[in-house]
């Protein structure tokens, strides 16, 4: 048998052709890997979103949501919302607030001072919408950062409608909660840490629960015996 005459137009001809096949392989390598991409990235935020609306649906399934914890200097706070009439209760080691949505009575321990104000003397308080704190679906970018199982570390960043609140909460700039999500109906909070202008305080022995009837008095203040009275609202 002869050698093939192998012209030269031949071989570009081959060379072109092998090009153009090579250049669509790469453009579909790329348009999957995007895509795939692209379809990840979608999944984790709804599912983060999806985090955050479940967990915020059990905090608010009552009529209030209560949080208790202890800060680092050993204080012991808890906190008592009500989830529909802008009332809160705030008892620490040194402090009690209540507000009832009208009037505002703050106590200092240490001092025996009891402090009467209005509720709408400082519209950037957190007293206005305290339940807004707890509305991670609309007031937060909702991240995940981490995920082993069915355990989640959310991030949470506050939109600008309560950032006024967080600026009141020590000048918090965002937090994270760690969560524990064993079904559509159970979700849990494991941890929390927030991050502020000082630097990252992470809370301990955290508990966030759903209230389902409250106290007829949960919102009611009583003056201590022997204790100042300040009224801003003479």
């Amino acid at each position: 048998m002869g050698m093939l005459n192998i012209l030269p137009e031949n071989i570009l001809r081959f060379q072109q052709y092998t090009m153009r096949i090579a250049v669509r392989l790469v453009f579909f390598v790329l348009y999957v890997f995007v895509g795939a991409f692209q379809t990840n990235q979608l999944f984790a935020q709804q599912t983060a979103d999806d985090l955050a609306l479940q967990l915020e649906q059990k905090l608010f399934s009552g009529e209030a949501i209560r949080m208790k914890f202890s800060l680092g200097s050993g204080e012991k706070v808890e906190i008592t919302t009500d989830v529909k009439r802008n009332r809160i209760r705030i008892e620490s080691t040194s402090i009690t607030l209540v507000s009832d949505g009208t009037t505002v009575w703050n106590y200092s321990k240490r001092n025996k001072q009891v402090t009467i104000d209005g509720a709408s003397s400082n519209p950037n308080s957190a007293i206005q919408k305290p339940q807004d704190l707890f509305r991670f679906s609309s007031n937060y970018a909702v991240s995940i950062v981490k995920h082993t199982g069915n355990e989640y570390t959310l991030e949470l960043i506050p939109n600008e409608r309560i950032q006024a609140l967080f600026k009141s909460a020590g000048g918090l700039s965002s937090i994270l909660l760690t969560v524990i999500r064993k079904s559509a109906k159970s979700i849990t909070i494991k941890r929390a840490t927030a991050q502020s202008k000082a630097g990252r305080t992470e809370t301990g022995a955290l508990k966030v629960e759903s209230i389902k009837k409250l106290s007829s008095t949960e919102f009611v203040f009583k003056t201590p015996e022997g204790a100042k009275t300040v009224d801003l609202r003479e």
